[in-house]
């Protein structure tokens, strides 16, 4: 479920994108697909804990690091799955056909 999380930062970015180049509406199909994940993404509970820095004094290094967790229902997990499938669907068919 980690991955959901990484999945979900990529997602809001290629809304982003898809919408910033959306000239003439050439995106509008994809992008209603990709805002009803979102919209289902927009649901999971992401908390970040603070994790103490750790400094080695020797290299001058200091890794900074936090701690996330997700937390989703099973039936959440499935819609996701599920959009993404439907969406992918799509996505193969079209390229199939073009």
């Amino acid at each position: 479920m980690n991955s959901c999380i990484v999945q979900k930062q990529s997602l809001e970015t290629i809304l982003e994108i898809l919408k910033e180049y959306n000239v003439d509406g050439v995106n509008d199909e994809i992008l209603a697909q990709l805002g009803g994940l979102n919209e289902l993404f927009q649901t999971v509970e992401i908390s970040n804990e603070f994790v103490e820095p750790v400094t080695d004094e020797s290299k001058k290094l200091t890794t900074i690091k936090n701690k996330s967790t997700m937390t989703m229902s099973a039936e959440l997990e499935e819609s996701i799955r599920n959009k993404v499938a439907e969406i992918r669907a799509t996505i193969v068919g079209r390229s199939v056909q073009g």
